[in-house]
Parts: C-alpha cells; structure tokens; sequence
C-alpha cells in the first residue's frame, strides 16, 4: 500500500534527523545576511519533498574562510546531543579556556587564573590611577 510505504518512509526520516544532518548554511547567508549559526541553536528544516517541518538543534558548525576572512563553506550539522558528547564538549571548552592562561600552572589552574585576576585588576587600578592625574 502506497499511503503505509509513504507513513514509514516519513516515519524513518524524521528518525534519521534525529542522528545527524549536514546541510551548506551559505545559501541561508543570502536571505538572512545576519544569521549566525551556533552550536546548541535550533532551527526550523521545512522540505516539501520529504514532507518535514521539524525543529532540530544544530550540533557542530564547520566554517572555512578565504583571504580577507570571507567565509567560502560553511557546514552545519544538525541532529541531537547525547549526554557524553555534551560532558565532552564542555570538558574540551574548559581544557581550552585554562590552556589559554599564560603562565598557567598545570598543576594548580585555579592558581594561575587568580594570579591572572590579581594582574588584571592592578593594570586596572594603574590606568584608573594615571587617568586620574591627567
């Protein structure tokens, strides 16, 4: 029966979105000049062919740029974090966050980034200081 094949196809679409989906946001870029697509954003996919009007979260997002920072290709990824995949992308932002610090004590970041306070704020105290005087 051809209305049952259709309801199963559709049925294993939406399924399949579930997983993943990779589409060029360039085209998008034309319309809506200002879009700019994250990690965790959802966003609306409307195809008449496969019968979808569904919301999916975008999962990673591949930009390659061209001279003068132009982007060329951008790749978005949709579909929907697992709890590991979200552990792990917090955990890479925080590893990346405390492997920024100069002079960064791995033995002891928290150290480091108070240090890094310190400095911070008596740089501050030293420009509100010389602002004062002029």
């Amino acid at each position: 029966d051809q209305e049952t094949m259709d309801k199963e196809l559709q049925s294993r679409l939406k399924k399949s979105f579930k997983h993943s989906l990779s589409l060029d946001f360039l085209v998008l870029r034309e319309a809506y000049p200002e879009a700019d697509p994250q990690p965790g954003d959802i966003v609306q996919i409307k195809s008449t062919k496969l019968g979808s009007n569904d919301l999916v979260r975008i999962v990673q997002v591949k930009t390659i740029r061209g001279i003068n920072n132009v982007i060329v290709k951008q790749d978005v990824t949709l579909g929907e974090f697992n709890r590991e995949q979200r552990y792990m992308k917090k955990v890479n932002t925080a590893a990346n966050y405390v492997s920024g610090l100069n002079d960064v004590n791995l033995s002891n970041p928290s150290k480091a980034a108070e240090n890094l306070k310190s400095k911070v704020a008596s740089i501050a105290k030293s420009t509100l200081d010389l602002m004062s005087r002029t």
